[in-house]
This record gives structure tokens, C-alpha cells and sequence, in this order.
């Protein structure tokens, strides 16, 4: 009789770990089976690969030796034997074809006794075919253009399985946009996919498709970008000017208003992305003032000119858009000039003066690259002694070049 106390046996845990394949050309098997996965790839002298499975278990030092069974399913639904191996580790390794399996684990004790019998444990291993993408289309989105998130996949081994991904890295990572399948072919050789729109960006993607077992397959010539790389904006309109304070205006000309004034504005933008774009604009603005009293009369061409940084962003599409601009400029008072009673003439008077200012402006695109614009901008004009606002409402048409 044993000794229970010197021979006691621990309950084995006994963890299956297959992950089972065979590379050679377009296919490659695997395990469907819960647990931890071990394996290792070994090559002959021609190149050929193999897979080797790993079944492992919990050690226990209490155990003289392990039996390991393992029995394949036949054509008639009958398990026959392919390994029985005894073997004083707590390891097997073999290689299977695709199929189903079954296999048990029998420890024995020092006596040499049979202490624990696993029950039967049950694995499929199924084949995995490489996928080849041989075309997408399209290949090129332009952004100008209306996505609507479908992609045509032509290939081989393209099924309901396979999932689809985009990245950007190159580094054969699987994409964060991931796709829907919408539509596939009984041969394999076409599917079709959906990305959301809203996560479709600039840039260089790899599109990448992965089958059941980790096959995948990147193909690297799906381009998102713009027609135009860069866009360079004319917009002209009405924009008259509003003295906020001071009231040297006013004082002089008889109103805090400019009303006979144009603008003209110049915008480049160099960095364009799906919401949002960067870039400078030049604004020039060009007015008349005058005032005729009983002692005099006077006149002036007040201009503004300001260079700004812009950021626009997308409301609606490409149809509606929202200009937010800074910067800095000058403000000059040109051709200024007094007239008395009998002809008598002042000097004429220039002066220009270090501004800055901000504003914010909505553009609506009734077509491709034409477009209304109407905005508001402030001013504060550095004048020594005289320190000169001014609010500026404008409303322009423009186009795109």
C-alpha cells in the first residue's frame, strides 16, 4: 500500500496550449481552442518551415512520469491513435495536420502507480489560407470629392472571415480603422467593405486583411489627399470702418463712421487636413472720409493693412466654413488735407502707424470655389497721443484658386 503522506499527488491543472500551424506557400493551420499558446517555427536545409505545438501543463514534483495520448478524428468519426509518449517533463511537442483531435495526460507517482487521468480534452485544428489583395478601388480618394466609404477588394482568399483594417505606421501593425464587410463572392476573390467617412483622413494607408489564424496580407497604395495641395483664396467687398474711441474722427469728419470703404483680402492656406486648414492672409482696406463745414473743408484716404495668421475650420461639408484670423498691420491716414475760406490750403498731412488686430469671418461656397464671405474685424492702431479702435464689418464674394 503507498504512502499516502511521502507519495501524495497534487491535482493537475492541465492548460492546453496549441496554437497549431504549417507555413508553406498560402496556408497555415491553427488551433480554435482556449488557453495558452506556445509554439516555434524550425527550417530545413531547403527552406522548408515547420510549426511546432507546444502542450504544456503544470509541473509537479511529486510525479514520477506523464503519458501523453493523443488521438486523431478518422473520415468515419472514429478517434484513432497517432501519439502515445511517456516522458518525465511536464512538455510534448508535435506537429498535426488540420483535423480534430482529442488528447488526455496520465501521471504516475513513485511507485509507478497511475495517480491522476485527465479527461479527454477536444481540439479542431482548421486551415487558414493566406489573403493576397491584388486591387482596391479606389485606391486614391481626393478629399474635395464626396466619400461615401465603400471600397471594392479584388484578390484571393477574401471571405466573411477576413477582417479588413487601415494604418498609417508601415510597420505591419493592424490599422485602427477597422472596416464592415458588406458584400462577398462564393469564390473568395471579391469583397466589399465599408469605412466610416468621418475617420477617412489625408494621408499614405496600408490596407490590411487578416484571416482566421493570423494570416495577413498589406497592401500599401491606398492614398486619401487633396487635388490641391494648397488652396489661395480672393475675396473683394464692401467693409466699412466704425471709430470705437477716441473721437478724433468724429471730431473732424462729423461722424464715427467710414462708410465709402473696400477691402480686398489675399488668403493662402499650406496646411490643409479634413476639418480643419492653416495657413496667412494679407488684408488691404482703402477709404474716403470728408466733412465740408461753414470754416472748412477736409479730406482723407485712410488705409489698413494687416498680415495675419488664419485657421479655418469645416462647419458643413465643405460648403460653409468659419475664418478666424490675427495679426499685425498698419494703419495710415494718406492725402489728409484742410481747406479755408480764400483758398487757403493746409500741408497735406501722412501718417502710418503700427496696428493689431483680430477677426472672425463665414464663408458660404455656393459652388466648388466660389463663395460669399461676411466677417468682422477689430483694430487697435498704436497712434501716439491718440489711441484709435476700430470695428469693421465686411461682406465680400470670393474664389478659390
Amino acid at each position: 500500500m503507498e504512502d499516502k503522506k511521502f507519495f501524495r499527488i497534487k491535482n493537475l491543472l492541465v492548460l492546453c496550449a496549441v496554437f497549431l500551424a504549417v507555413i508553406s506557400g498560402t496556408s497555415q493551420l491553427h488551433a480554435q481552442n482556449s488557453g495558452t499558446t506556445a509554439y516555434y517555427v524550425t527550417e530545413d536545409e531547403k527552406g522548408n518551415q515547420t510549426v511546432i505545438q507546444q502542450f504544456s501543463w503544470e509541473k509537479d514534483n511529486d510525479v514520477l512520469r506523464y503519458e501523453f495520448i493523443l488521438e486523431q478524428k478518422d473520415k468515419k468519426g472514429n478517434f484513432k491513435e497517432i501519439v502515445h509518449e511517456e516522458t518525465e517533463k511536464n512538455l510534448i511537442e508535435t506537429s498535426l495536420q488540420a483535423g480534430e483531435y482529442r488528447y488526455k495526460i496520465m501521471a504516475f507517482n513513485f511507485l509507478n502507480r497511475l495517480e491522476v487521468e485527465t479527461k479527454w480534452i477536444y481540439i479542431e485544428i482548421i486551415k487558414a489560407y493566406q489573403p493576397k489583395i491584388s486591387d482596391v478601388s479606389p485606391s486614391t480618394i481626393y478629399m474635395e470629392e464626396e466619400q461615401d466609404g465603400y471600397f471594392i477588394i479584388e484578390g484571393s482568399e477574401l471571405s466573411s472571415d477576413t477582417t479588413f483594417s487601415l494604418s498609417t505606421s508601415h510597420k505591419n501593425e493592424d490599422g485602427k480603422l477597422k472596416a464592415e464587410i458588406v458584400e462577398t463572392q462564393k469564390n473568395n476573390k471579391k469583397v466589399k467593405i465599408f469605412f466610416d467617412p468621418e475617420d477617412l483622413d489625408r494621408g499614405d494607408y496600408s490596407l490590411i486583411a487578416t484571416n482566421p489564424g493570423g494570416l495577413r496580407y498589406f497592401y500599401d497604395s491606398v492614398n486619401i489627399k487633396w487635388k490641391k495641395p494648397t488652396d489661395f483664396d480672393v475675396s473683394a467687398g464692401y467693409a466699412p470702418v466704425f471709430e470705437l474711441y477716441d473721437g478724433t474722427i468724429k471730431e473732424y469728419f462729423g461722424s464715427h463712421a467710414m462708410p465709402v470703404a473696400l477691402n480686398l483680402r489675399l488668403t493662402f492656406i499650406p496646411i490643409k487636413n479634413k476639418r480643419d486648414s492653416f495657413g496667412a492672409a494679407l488684408s488691404f482696406t482703402g477709404a474716403y472720409i470728408w466733412e465740408n463745414t461753414q470754416g472748412y473743408f477736409v479730406y482723407s484716404l485712410p488705409v489698413i493693412a494687416n498680415l495675419q495668421v488664419v485657421y479655418q475650420k469645416y462647419l458643413y461639408k465643405r460648403q460653409i466654413m468659419l475664418d478666424l484670423h490675427a495679426g499685425v498691420g498698419l494703419t495710415a491716414f494718406m492725402g489728409t488735407k484742410f481747406k479755408f475760406a480764400l483758398d487757403v490750403v493746409s500741408q497735406t498731412f501722412n501718417g502710418a502707424y503700427i496696428n493689431a488686430n483680430a477677426g472672425a469671418c463665414m464663408q458660404f461656397y455656393f459652388s466648388k470655389r466660389s463663395y460669399v464671405e461676411a466677417g468682422i474685424d477689430y483694430q487697435h492702431s498704436f497712434i501716439p497721443g491718440m489711441p484709435f479702435g476700430t470695428l469693421q464689418p465686411s461682406l465680400s464674394v470670393g474664389y478659390q484658386f
